[in-house]
């Protein structure tokens, strides 16, 4: 899954510097004219990978005057003390985003170069990494097109920068794992806020792609079906977890078993070899013994002999 982590916003209408920390799931909240708005065209820019300003500020109005030369040159309302009419400056429009499965992060923009004439160019880039720290930002002024290219070319090995929207959006999709362009006109959709009226024209204009009115009541019930096998999947999931750890358990009883008889086995040959040991003791004490008691036998005789011959006077003639 990849995942918008960050929104950086240089120039853009009354934001000089913005950086947006984006979570999984987020509220633009505020009074009218606080920018929740400005965000979300920001945001569809990159996205949708265009500059059209046909979808700008649909949450608000369909109706919207907003131009992409009224959000650059912030003159929208007149007397405005942040207007960068008459001004040379570059806009920034940013997205961090961070793919889950590889674990890395890449970062898809458009850079503006406006002139004081009125003039402006623009680019789109990717590139594989995070927002640099300067926030593309050199001496206190956005990078112009000619140095963010050599600021991407030293610090990014995987960065491009694309001369028509066309390229850009094919190449942004295909970082997604996107490969039909369906996607956008679902995402141009979703992002400007334009309420779905007619849920059968939405889904055959953007999910079934078929040139029938498609069954609703079908794909309901279909949908039903659907979620009542993902339950009946999830509770067979959760048996075979549950057996696998049943048979994880036995196998550490089977293991502490036999960890058990080994140690017993152990205990027992330890006691075995103790009492080998004391019975070897004990009859090296014995042939002690005896080899006294024959010592012992040998001398009583002696003696007994020297006590007779001294007790019987013919026996010393």
């Amino acid at each position: 899954m990849k995942k918008l982590k960050k929104i950086l916003l240089i120039n853009w209408l009354y934001f000089s510097k913005e950086l947006i920390e984006v979570g999984d799931v987020n509220f633009l909240t505020g009074k009218n004219g606080a920018g929740k708005s400005t965000v979300i065209d920001a945001l569809q820019i990159v996205l949708l990978g265009e500059t059209n300003a046909r979808n700008f500020n649909q949450a608000a109005n369909e109706k919207s005057q907003r131009t992409l030369d009224g959000y650059l040159r912030a003159d929208m309302d007149e007397n405005n003390p942040y207007s960068r009419r008459g001004k040379d400056f570059s806009s920034y429009i940013a997205c961090e985003f961070q793919d889950e499965v590889e674990g890395t992060s890449f970062v898809t923009g458009v850079v503006f170069d406006c002139r004081s004439d009125g003039s402006r160019q623009e680019r789109f880039f990717i590139y594989v990494g995070t927002l640099p720290e300067n926030c593309f930002i050199e001496n206190g002024e956005a990078m112009e097109i000619p140095a963010l290219r050599r600021y991407l070319k030293q610090n990014y090995a995987k960065a491009e920068i694309y001369d028509t929207q066309k390229e850009y959006r094919r190449n942004m999709l295909s970082r997604w794992n996107v490969h039909n362009e369906q996607v956008l006109r679902m995402m141009k959709k979703a992002v400007s806020f334009r309420p779905i009226v007619d849920i059968q024209k939405f889904i055959t204009e953007n999910i079934c792609d078929i040139p029938d009115k498609p069954d609703i009541e079908a794909m309901q019930q279909n949908i039903r079906d659907y979620k009542r096998h993902e339950l009946l999947a999830q509770r067979q999931e959760e048996k075979l977890a549950a057996l696998q750890e049943i048979g994880r358990l036995y196998r550490e009883m089977h293991q502490a078993i036999d960890r058990w008889q080994v140690q017993s086995f152990l205990v027992l040959w330890a006691q075995k070899e103790v009492k080998q040991s004391q019975i070897h003791r004990l009859e090296l004490e014995k042939a002690e013994c005896t080899a006294n008691l024959t010592a012992a036998g040998e001398r009583i005789r002696e003696i007994t002999t020297q006590i007779t011959q001294k007790e019987d006077p013919q026996a010393r003639a």
